[in-house]
């Protein structure tokens, strides 16, 4: 079997080689220029561009011609495809891939909706593609795609609620006032429908990285080692300051920073930063060494 996804997933590029996870690219633009998110694109640049030129990024999903072609290569050497998506309640990437899909009759495809984004859907694509490695079933590997997808939550911190404003994402946030822009909320997902629910307003950026320990009790118990990793656009102090927050306030494994993509990103903007975490036990009980995870 082999494991299919969208740029959209935030893992480190090592692991994307290291599983052989293939990855279908969605498309952004930025004053008038087309990038593909498998580009190798300086984040730095584009998210300073951003700034720069005012504008509000716009990303497309995948064609389903582009997934038919990438199955269609794939099953050439391995007919049987798991390709796990980002949430089809905040995009049509899983559309495009179920078009795809029925256009590979001879390739024997699922499509799985994560109902997530960013690294709650990589856990997943991570998880699967270690299952296969390891050589579990189709029926052990979804149970643990599953299990990995319930257990874990992903949380985003915005510095400028503009670019959700502008990019029209504000629909899919009960509670948020698209004119009050100097707020700072903190932005989940709801599992259970796959869109944005929203988890805390707060003042200021400080205000609302004290609030994440809260949000997390929410979900697990502090006695409870969780696996976590944060992401950030443009603005990794304050990805560092929210790992040092959880840190102190819960027993955590394979902390890391790492850096949004071009698609959360557009929708985040450049001063955003977040979270994923999920019990430890999950990943311990799983028939590998250890999981990929870039340590400090």
């Amino acid at each position: 079997m082999r494991i299919v996804s969208d740029c959209s997933v935030d893992l480190d590029a090592s692991i994307i080689k290291e599983l052989e996870i293939e990855l279908v690219p969605l498309t952004t633009m930025l004053e008038g220029v087309s990038y593909r998110s498998d580009e190798n694109i300086d984040l730095d640049w584009f998210y300073t561009r951003i700034i720069e030129s005012g504008q509000v990024p716009k990303t497309s999903q995948p064609s389903p011609a582009l997934f038919a072609s990438a199955y269609e290569r794939i099953a050439q050497e391995d007919p049987e495809i798991l390709s796990l998506h980002v949430s089809s309640g905040l995009s049509g990437t899983i559309n495009s891939a179920r078009i795809g899909a029925e256009n590979v009759p001879d390739a024997n495809i699922t499509v799985y909706d994560t109902r997530t984004l960013s690294l709650g859907v990589g856990w997943q694509v991570e998880a699967a593609a270690q299952a296969v490695r390891a050589g579990w079933s189709y029926a052990e590997i979804m149970r643990l795609v599953s299990r990995v997808g319930e257990a874990t939550r992903v949380l985003c911190l915005l510095g400028d609620l503009k670019y959700l404003s502008m990019g029209g994402r504000l629909g899919n946030l009960p509670g948020l006032i698209a004119s009050v822009l100097h707020i700072r909320p903190t932005i989940g997902v709801d599992l259970s429908t796959g869109k944005f629910a929203l988890k805390r307003i707060s003042r200021t950026i400080a205000h609302a990285i004290e609030a994440v320990p809260d949000i997390i009790r929410e979900d697990y118990a502090p006695d409870i080692c969780l696996r976590v990793q944060t992401l950030h656009t443009m603005y990794p102090q304050g990805a560092r300051q929210l790992l040092e927050k959880v840190k102190a306030e819960f027993n955590c494994n394979c902390l890391s920073i790492g850096r949004m993509g071009l698609v959360l990103g557009s929708h985040a903007g450049p001063v955003a930063f977040g979270i994923a975490y999920a019990p430890q036990s999950i990943w311990d009980d799983l028939p590998w060494e250890k999981p990929f995870c870039k340590e400090e």
